[in-house]
């Protein structure tokens, strides 16, 4: 199918087919264009893609965006990273760009960070990390509610952008948060390890403390109403 001439989308349009565009195409405020999962939007050479503020462009996971043209945004543009190709130039006019993936191994979450491109947001099946593990600035790790997670013992992970816990989370090695962390409402972060903070930290759900946790002058570790904290601490014989 295709899209002929200049067009202006003023309704929310949801792609159930592979278009490709014969001309060049507007979304205007505040409407969305939604390209679904196993159909493909392809803006050729010589045309342009343009989603004005206020407006929507999403890729929904299995769905595709090929650019050989142009696509200029100052609008909200919701990228599948791995879905998202062609030769041609993507601009950002003051909007917002965030690239989507997911990782279901500790291999996929490196591989997409590995790409570079922000802000890019990671949606987190449960795996043990085991290996050091960095995530950049501009970027959000996202383990979901059905996740069981960890950082095995002897492991460092520095979080430098957001962390987000949803599911089950034990830290066996280090976590370092250098930004942001939340522990969200019926999540769980268990500390056997080392938590330390020299960012901010929000525990909406379950925080249980068999380790050390250590939070530098000047940051915060917030606990909301209905959240948990359980510490459990060693005592030495003789010690009350």
């Amino acid at each position: 199918s295709n899209y002929a001439d200049s067009l202006y989308i003023s309704n929310e349009i949801y792609l159930s087919d592979s278009i490709t565009l014969e001309g060049d195409l507007t979304v205007l405020s505040p409407e969305t264009l939604m390209v679904t999962d196993g159909n493909t939007l392809t803006v050729p050479e010589g045309y342009t893609l343009t989603i004005e503020s206020g407006a929507t462009l999403n890729v929904q996971d299995g769905g595709k965006l090929v650019v050989n043209g142009t696509l200029n945004f100052n609008g909200i543009a919701n990228l599948s990273l791995s879905d998202v190709s062609g030769s041609g130039d993507i601009n950002d006019f003051g909007g917002s760009l965030s690239y989507q993936a997911k990782a279901t191994s500790l291999t996929q979450l490196k591989a997409q960070i590995a790409t570079g491109k922000t802000p890019l947001d990671i949606e987190c099946s449960g795996f043990a990390i085991t290996t050091n593990l960095t995530i950049p600035a501009d970027v959000r790790v996202l383990f979901s509610a059905s996740s069981t997670a960890s950082i095995a013992s002897g492991v460092i992970v520095t979080n430098n952008g957001v962390l987000n816990l949803y599911g089950k989370f034990t830290i066996s090695g280090t976590l370092i948060n250098n930004n942001y962390l939340t522990v969200e409402e019926d999540a769980t972060l268990t500390n056997n390890g080392t938590l330390k903070n020299y960012g901010d930290a929000d525990i909406y759900g379950t925080m249980v403390n068999n380790g050390t946790v250590t939070v530098n002058s000047g940051c915060r570790v917030r606990f909301s109403s209905g959240a948990t904290l359980a510490e459990r601490r060693r005592r030495e014989p003789g010690i009350p």
